[in-house]
């Protein structure tokens, strides 16, 4: 599926009452950079992003997958699961994009029964579950990713599939980086030692339409270290 970004204007930034109030926080000699690192931005609107997101789903080879939408989870929780195998509840309040991604989901559901929507894990077991399908609207680091993993690895049934070979792990993310990959598949239990039967980097997969570049000049400007070492 072809994306089409969306970019700002010169036009637009000075006809946005919020745009000149950001950049008058600078000082005058560093406006001009703080410009061009809106006119860098790229900007993708929701009916796209659904769109994309439907087409990697329908991608994923035929059988039923566990779908979950990656959030941030309460300190409280230290597993995916509760004590009965159901998946902890999630909050009553807006998470921005997570609530994109649960309708998206919510939507393939009721047009298709291979997707299953946070399931538990008596579902998983009951239904033999392979696939298990993790999205996020981008991924930089990989921690929030990474930390989403680790609670589900937290409940020993589910890390025992894991290791067994049992479950596959795919995570879909809009946009990623090189260096959040490796970090989530350093992160989840596991080796890739050549004696492994089921080595971990073979049991999870990335799936992403947009790769951020290294080069922060490159998405940013060739100034915006000016800014970036005049605030920190």
């Amino acid at each position: 599926m072809k994306v089409k970004f969306r970019r700002l204007s010169l036009e637009m930034i000075e006809a946005s009452d919020q745009l000149q109030h950001w950049i008058n926080q600078f000082r005058p000699e560093q406006r001009t950079i703080a410009i061009e690192l809106l006119l860098k931005l790229r900007f993708v609107s929701r009916d796209t992003y659904s769109e994309w997101l439907k087409t990697k789903l329908s991608e994923i080879e035929p059988g039923i997958c566990a779908v979950y939408a990656v959030s941030k989870i309460d300190n409280s929780y230290n597993c995916l699961w509760d004590e009965n195998g159901n998946t902890i509840r999630r909050p009553s309040h807006s998470l921005g994009s997570e609530d994109l991604v649960n309708s998206v989901v919510a939507n393939l559901k009721r047009g298709n029964a291979w997707y299953l929507d946070h399931a538990g894990l008596p579902e998983l077991r009951r239904l033999r579950v392979r696939n298990v399908v993790l999205i996020d609207d981008s991924m930089g680091s990989g921690q929030r990713v990474a930390s989403y993993i680790g609670l589900a690895m937290n409940n020993k049934t589910f890390q025992s599939w894991w290791s067994f070979g049992w479950i596959q792990l795919l995570v879909i993310t809009f946009c990623t980086t090189a260096e959040g990959k490796q970090f989530v598949t350093r992160s989840t239990p596991g080796s890739d030692h050549a004696v492994r039967k089921f080595p971990r980097s073979k049991k999870i997969d990335f799936h992403g339409h947009y790769v951020l570049n290294q080069d922060l000049s490159e998405r940013w400007g060739s100034q915006y270290h000016k800014i970036l070492a005049d605030r920190t």
